[in-house]
């Protein structure tokens, strides 16, 4: 789903087009086509995907997680919330955030860290 840079700048993306990023990077898309949805480019994407592959290890037990409204833009930079649910707990929100780069909207090194740091996943970005 590509978004549709404007001569102002970013347009203010919604929940679910953050959503379709989210799924694309846990998808089985080339490393190469990941990276451009990422601050951080391929440098990012083995970080990105282990802790997306560790969620999809724990989907079958219920694990969820949605990007929820509101979606908010302050600058170049979009936040929204992430809700991580799984059954028999209080879900868990986190902050996630977008650059707008090269046209379009790319998930930051600090998100990809705090999703990490969630998992006990180390980050070196």
């Amino acid at each position: 789903q590509q978004q549709t840079p404007t001569a102002q700048g970013p347009t203010k993306p919604t929940a679910a087009q953050l959503q379709a990023e989210m799924d694309y990077l846990a998808s089985g898309a080339s490393n190469a086509q990941k990276a451009q949805r990422l601050e951080g480019g391929a440098r990012a994407v083995n970080q990105a995907q282990g802790i997306l592959g560790l969620a999809a290890k724990f989907k079958p037990m219920g694990l969820t997680y949605r990007i929820v409204d509101p979606v908010t833009v302050n600058g170049n930079i979009a936040s929204a919330r992430l809700k991580l649910s799984s059954p028999g707990y209080q879900p868990t929100y986190m902050t996630m955030k977008w650059v707008w780069k090269d046209g379009r909207w790319k998930l930051t090194n600090s998100s990809i860290c705090e999703l990490g740091s969630y998992a006990n996943i180390p980050c070196n970005l």
